[in-house]
C-alpha cells in the first residue's frame, strides 16, 4: 500500500515537471536586444510601459510574438512618447515595427538584421541623417518614414523587390526623384513636402503604381504622360514649378484627372478687361465701369474663358501664336473700335511671358439695366436650419434705380434671418432693398431657414425670387397679341385644383396646355381666353404630382409657357421625385424659381443638376437649360487649408458657350 503512494506521487511530480520544462520561453537574444531598445528609448518614461522588464515578455505593451512564443513577431509603440535613438535591432523574426509618432531622434539604422521585417513605420518622428538603403530587408513591403528630418538624395531602394508603399514626404530630401526601375510591385509613392529638384521621371518601369504625390517640391520641366501606368488612380502635382502643356493621360484611363490641380503649372499669362468705353476713346480707364460674363475667344475653336465679376479675364497659353477675340454677354452690348481693335492676334515666344492689356471696349446698343438674379441653397434638411443664397448682377447698360428684391417662400420654409434688412407684407411676401446697383455691379445676400421636423422626406419646396427693375431690355414684337397667362393651382382635399389664369388682352387664338401625372403626359388641351379670364382645371387627390403647362402666345416678350406643380395632395402613397424632373421656367434674367428635396443624411460632396430629367434614364428637352449644383463639405476633423475644385463638363453634348455663372456660396 505503502508503495502504491509513493508510485502516485511520484507520477504527479513528473507530471509537474514535465510541464514546467516544456513551456515555451522567449529566446534570450530577442528578450535582451528588447531590454536594450526599453533603456536607448527612455522606457521608463513612456506614456505606457505596461509589463515591460517584470511581468513574462508576452505580456509586455506593444509585443506580439511568433506562434510558438519564442522570438519577436511585432513591435506596435505608436504615440508613446519614445525618446533617444534607435538601436540596430537584431530580432530576425520581426516582421512589423511601427515607432509612429514619438520624439525619437539620429540616425535610422540600416536594420540589417531584421530580415523578415515586412513594415517599417517610423513617422512623426525628429530622425536626421539618410535614408539607408535597406538591402538586407528583402521582404520589405511598406515604408512610412513621413514628417521627420530626414536629408540627403533617395536611395533607389534596389533590393527591395516586394515594396508596395513608401512614404517618404515631409522631410528635407534634395536632389532628383529617381524613377525606381528595380521596385516593380510599387502600387503608392509619396515624396511631397521636400526639397526635390530636377523632373518628375515618367515611372515606365512601376506599371503597378496607383498613387503618386509629388507636391511642395522644387520640380520643374512639363509634367509626364505616364505612358505606361494604366493602373495610376491619384496624381498630385502642385505646388512646384511645371511649365508647358498638359498631358491629356491617355494611358491613365483610372487617372481621376478632375481632381488635380494644376493652376502650379507655369504657362504664358493673357490678361484684359471687358469694360464700358464711356468716354469712346478705346482705352480703358479705372473709373470706367466694367463688365461681368463676358466670353473670350480664343482662336476661335470653341475655347473660351469668361470675365469674373470685376470684367478682368487671365488666359494661361502655351507657345505659340493666337487669336484672342470677345463676345458681348447680352445683347444690349456690342464691341467698340470696331475697326481698331475687333481681335488680337498675339506671339507667345517663352512660357516666361506675360501679356497685359488685351482688353475689349463695349458701346452699349439700348440704354436699359438689365437685372440678373439667382436664389439657390444648398440643402433642405428637415429640423435643421439651412441658409438661402440670393446673388444679383446688373448686366445692363445702366443703372438700376432703386432696386429691391422680392421673395415667396413656399409655407413649409420658415424663415429665422437674413443678412441684410427685410420686410414682410400680409401675402408673405418677403422684400429687401438694394439701393441702386450700378453698371456690372454684382451682389449678394442670404436668408436663413428650417424646415419642420415633420416634413415629408422627398417631397420638394419651393422658393420663388424677383428683382426689380424687371426691364426686358427688348423691343416688343408687334405680333403679340398682349396676352399672358398665369398658373396657379391649390389642393383642395380631395381634388387637385389648377387655374390658368390670362392677365393680359383677349387672345387672338387658342393656345394648348399639357397635363402630366408624375411625369407621364395624360392630356394635351385647346383653350383661348378673354381678357382677365380664367380656366379652371380639375383632377382626383390621389397622390399623384400632377403638373399644368401653358403655352404663352409665340410672340409673348418674357416666357414661353407657364406651369405649375402640385404634389402631397390626397391621399396615401404620395408620388414623391418629380416636382424637379422638369424645368421651372426660369426664362428671364430678373425672375427665379428654385425648389429642392427635402432630405434627411446625404453625401455632402457632389454635383447635382437641374432639372433631373424624367424616367431612369433621366431624358432632358434639347435646348433646355441645365443648372449644375457642386456642394462641398470638410467631413474630416481637422482645417482644410486649401480647398480646389475642379469641374468638368462635356463640351461635346453641352454648348459651353452659353456657360454663366449663377450663385455660389464662397467667393471665387
Amino acid at each position: 500500500m505503502l508503495n502504491n503512494k509513493l508510485l502516485f506521487l511520484l507520477i504527479i511530480c513528473c507530471f509537474g515537471l514535465h510541464t514546467e520544462i516544456s513551456k515555451a520561453q522567449v529566446s534570450e537574444s530577442d528578450s535582451l536586444e528588447l531590454v536594450n531598445f526599453y533603456y536607448a528609448t527612455g522606457g521608463d518614461n513612456w506614456n505606457n510601459n505596461d509589463g515591460w522588464l517584470v511581468e513574462p515578455v508576452s505580456e509586455w505593451l506593444g509585443i506580439t510574438l511568433t506562434d510558438d512564443e519564442t522570438q519577436i513577431y511585432k513591435i506596435n509603440l505608436d504615440y508613446n512618447s519614445l525618446i533617444g535613438t534607435i538601436p540596430n535591432l537584431n530580432l530576425p523574426s520581426l516582421v512589423e515595427l511601427r515607432l509612429y509618432n514619438n520624439q525619437l531622434i539620429g540616425n535610422i539604422p540600416n536594420f540589417s538584421n531584421l530580415p523578415n521585417l515586412e513594415l517599417l513605420s517610423l513617422s512623426f518622428n525628429g530622425l536626421t541623417g539618410t535614408i539607408p538603403d535597406f538591402n538586407n530587408l528583402v521582404n520589405l513591403e511598406r515604408i512610412l518614414l513621413f514628417s521627420n528630418e530626414l536629408t540627403g538624395t533617395i536611395t533607389d531602394f534596389s533590393n527591395l523587390p516586394n515594396l508596395r508603399f513608401l512614404n517618404i514626404s515631409g522631410n528635407q530630401l534634395t536632389g532628383n526623384l529617381i524613377d525606381f526601375s528595380n521596385l516593380p510591385t510599387l502600387e503608392t509613392l509619396y515624396v511631397d513636402g521636400n526639397n526635390l529638384t530636377g523632373t518628375v521621371p515618367d515611372f515606365q518601369n512601376i506599371s503597378s503604381l496607383q498613387s503618386l504625390d509629388v507636391r511642395f517640391n522644387e520640380f520643374v520641366g512639363t509634367i509626364p504622360n505616364f505612358s505606361n501606368l494604366p493602373n495610376l488612380i491619384l496624381f498630385l502635382c502642385c505646388s512646384n514649378d511645371f511649365f508647358g502643356a498638359i498631358p491629356d493621360f491617355e494611358n491613365c484611363p483610372n487617372l481621376l484627372v478632375e481632381s488635380i490641380n494644376f493652376t502650379c503649372v507655369q504657362q504664358a499669362k493673357v490678361k484684359g478687361t471687358i469694360f464700358y468705353d464711356e468716354n469712346q476713346d478705346c482705352i480703358f480707364n479705372e473709373n470706367e465701369n466694367t463688365i461681368p460674363q463676358g466670353k473670350i475667344l480664343i482662336n476661335g475653336d470653341g475655347t473660351y474663358a469668361f470675365s469674373n465679376e470685376n470684367g478682368a479675364y487671365e488666359l494661361s497659353l502655351n507657345i505659340g501664336t493666337y487669336v484672342i477675340s470677345y463676345l458681348p454677354p447680352n445683347q444690349l452690348w456690342q464691341q467698340a473700335c470696331l475697326n481698331e481693335i475687333e481681335a488680337y492676334t498675339i506671339t507667345i515666344n517663352s512660357l516666361e511671358d506675360t501679356i497685359e492689356n488685351i482688353n475689349f471696349a463695349n458701346e452699349a446698343i439700348i440704354d436699359c439695366a438689365l437685372m440678373n438674379l439667382n436664389i439657390n441653397t444648398a440643402v433642405q434638411r428637415r429640423c435643421m436650419t439651412n441658409t438661402y443664397t440670393v446673388q444679383y448682377c446688373n448686366e445692363g447698360t445702366e443703372t438700376a434705380e432703386d432696386a429691391y428684391v422680392e421673395i415667396y417662400f413656399e409655407e413649409e420654409i420658415v424663415v429665422l434671418d437674413a443678412s441684410i434688412p427685410y420686410t414682410i407684407d400680409d401675402d408673405e411676401i418677403y422684400t429687401f432693398e438694394l439701393g441702386d446697383v450700378g453698371i456690372g455691379q454684382c451682389g449678394s445676400f442670404t436668408v436663413t431657414d428650417s424646415i419642420s421636423c415633420e416634413a415629408v422626406l422627398g417631397s420638394a419646396v419651393c422658393a420663388m425670387a424677383y428683382i426689380y427693375p424687371d426691364n426686358h431690355c427688348r423691343e416688343i414684337s408687334e405680333e403679340w397679341d398682349g396676352s399672358d397667362m398665369e398658373v396657379s393651382a391649390e389642393c383642395l382635399e380631395d381634388i387637385v385644383r389648377f387655374y390658368i389664369a390670362n392677365n393680359g388682352e383677349a387672345m387672338e387664338d387658342s393656345l394648348t396646355y399639357r397635363m402630366y401625372e408624375d411625369d407621364v403626359l395624360s392630356a394635351v388641351v385647346k383653350y383661348k381666353l378673354n381678357a382677365a379670364e380664367t380656366l379652371e382645371v380639375d383632377y382626383e387627390a390621389d397622390g399623384t404630382t400632377y403638373r399644368v403647362v401653358a403655352e404663352q402666345h409665340p410672340a409673348h416678350p418674357s416666357k414661353g409657357y407657364s406651369q405649375a406643380v402640385v404634389e402631397l395632395c390626397g391621399t396615401l402613397p404620395f408620388s414623391l421625385g418629380f416636382v424637379t424632373s422638369q424645368t421651372m421656367a426660369n426664362t428671364e434674367s430678373f425672375f427665379h424659381t428654385h425648389c429642392e428635396e427635402i432630405i434627411g443624411s446625404y453625401d455632402p460632396n457632389d454635383k447635382i443638376v437641374t432639372p433631373k430629367g424624367i424616367g431612369e434614364e433621366h431624358f432632358i428637352e434639347a435646348n433646355t437649360p441645365l443648372e449644375y449644383k457642386i456642394r462641398f463639405q470638410n467631413t474630416g476633423n481637422d482645417t482644410a487649408f486649401q480647398v480646389i475644385l475642379v469641374d468638368t463638363l462635356d463640351v461635346a453634348h453641352l454648348d459651353i458657350s452659353t456657360f454663366e455663372t449663377l450663385n455660389s456660396s464662397h467667393d471665387y
